[in-house]
């Protein structure tokens, strides 16, 4: 199909922040206390629900980090055509598909499917994203006197993660608690991307 002018790319956008929107608010739907808990023990079974909380702030983390990356592609995009509309939806199938799994993991921690589950889930976000970006690129729908390095460094921004989470899927056969350590791995990743973000944008 033949490139689209940006006058649809709004819709695009606002479809996109309106699925995220949602799938953090379902994030929460995750965090209740069991049925028929009986009131001299609300408090205890408010503090037995720290991993639900866990849960929630970390997938509300990575979702928040997912939608700052796909603002900032659509920030340089200026067409579109099926095929970035399709990639588009496959970034938000990942998105909304992603309160499950994060129930499932904080509430089977040690499970290989679970942190197998959302390390997949979560990977998937990325590659998905990374290949959106990619294929704008491709098919020269980023804004014009772009930078090549820019596009490399947005490129390697968004593969970073779910490289991570790949790998994690391998280690979690062997040693679920490790797998899920490594994740912490993003943290100094994110910290020392957006660093490098900041010194390209200096640059003429």
């Amino acid at each position: 199909m033949s490139r689209i002018p940006s006058s649809g790319l709004e819709r695009i956008v606002f479809f996109s922040d309106a699925v995220m929107a949602i799938a953090i608010t379902l994030l929460i739907l995750e965090v209740r206390l069991p049925a028929g808990a009986a009131s001299p023990d609300v408090g205890r079974q408010v503090l037995a629900l720290w991993p639900k909380y866990l849960g929630y702030f970390v997938s509300f983390w990575v979702i928040a980090l997912y939608w700052v990356a796909h603002h900032r592609c659509f920030q340089h995009i200026r067409a579109y055509d099926r095929g970035l509309i399709n990639l588009n939806f496959l970034f938000l199938l990942f998105i909304a598909f992603m309160p499950f799994p994060t129930g499932l993991l904080f509430g089977h921690p040690t499970q290989v499917a679970s942190v197998t589950l959302y390390a997949g889930t979560a990977a998937g976000m990325g590659l998905s994203l990374g290949l959106l970006w990619t294929y704008a690129v491709r098919r020269r729908f980023i804004v014009p006197g772009f930078s090549r390095r820019k596009i490399r460094d947005i490129r390697l921004n968004l593969f970073l993660p779910p490289l991570v989470f790949a790998l994690t899927i391998g280690i979690a056969f062997l040693d679920t608690t490790v797998a899920v350590y490594a994740w912490l791995l993003l943290v100094p990743v994110y910290v020392f991307r957006r660093l490098r973000e900041r010194s390209l944008a200096l640059r003429p």
